[in-house]
């Protein structure tokens, strides 16, 4: 059988309009889910400033990361899992004591989304539940592969941030240095 082109016309219209609210709700569930992020991380960021710690115990935080240049302060949950990421940025791996801390943070707007707008030189402060606050320079911003975990914690970088993509395929990762 013949489809008419009309037919077919109209065929290739209602699976364009599909697809066109396939990506409106995907967009919607984004928004919504950036939105949600940003009154929990506002919560917890109340609770950070309230608490007084000792830094490397059991806590819930490790402080709260202050980036001026995208107009960014927000809670660090000790703790990284899927969850705790849908909150704030998550300590991943490592110690202030070490000089080798990783934070992971979804690329909500309101949390990690701008990172790559960071430039060399740009500094980010962290204050730790005990008080402290350490200073770091913003030294290299490279993305790295999804899978490319050895390399994400490879290095001796004192901070490391990251982030995926809009694509979530790689990330967005700024290294830094300790500065007195």
């Amino acid at each position: 059988m013949k489809m008419s082109k009309r037919k077919l016309g109209i065929s290739f219209i209602i699976i364009g309009l599909i697809f066109v609210g396939i990506g409106i709700y995907m967009l919607s569930v984004n928004v919504l889910a950036d939105k949600s992020a940003a009154k929990k991380s506002s919560a917890h960021l109340i609770s950070v400033k309230n608490t007084s710690e000792e830094v490397g115990g059991a806590n819930k935080y490790l402080g709260s990361i202050i980036i001026e240049k995208l107009g960014l302060e927000l809670p660090i949950l000790n703790e990284y899992s899927d969850e705790h990421l849908k909150e704030a940025p998550c300590r991943y791996v490592g110690t202030f004591a070490d000089d080798n801390l990783i934070i992971a943070a979804h690329n909500y707007k309101s949390h990690f989304g701008n990172l790559k707008l960071l430039q060399k030189g740009d500094q980010i402060s962290i204050a730790d539940v005990g008080g402290n606050i350490h200073k770091y320079k913003v030294v290299k911003l490279v993305q790295l592969d999804g899978t490319a975990i050895d390399e994400m914690t490879a290095g001796a970088w004192d901070l490391t941030l990251f982030t995926c993509n809009l694509s979530g395929k790689q990330r967005v990762t700024v290294r830094c240095k300790r500065i007195e």
